[in-house]
């Protein structure tokens, strides 16, 4: 299960860069020192910070509202895995 949960949280991040790449940064333009610009360039993350990471692809509409509805296959998926985990600690340490 938990292997489920890390195929889930992987396919969630490559949804969200198909959906950035295809719905937001094409529409994303800015003015930086006088030129317009366009893409990731235009993020708040790379204007204060100079990089980027991983979560710019889900911060921005709509990829932000199409990720959300694939991340509860990740987040059901590692939750229970979790709670399986627990039980199944939780019997170990009573049968000993």
């Amino acid at each position: 299960i938990r292997l489920i949960a890390y195929i889930a949280f992987f396919g969630m991040v490559g949804f969200s860069i198909v959906c950035s790449n295809v719905f937001v940064w094409d529409n994303f333009t800015c003015e930086i020192d006088g030129q317009a610009e366009s893409g990731k360039v235009c993020s708040d993350l790379m204007q204060v910070f100079g990089r980027e990471n991983i979560c710019i692809n889900w911060d921005y509409q709509p990829s932000a509202q199409l990720t959300a509805m694939v991340y509860p296959l990740f987040e059901y998926s590692l939750i229970l895995y979790l709670l399986l985990s627990h039980y199944q600690v939780k019997n170990d340490m009573l049968n000993g």
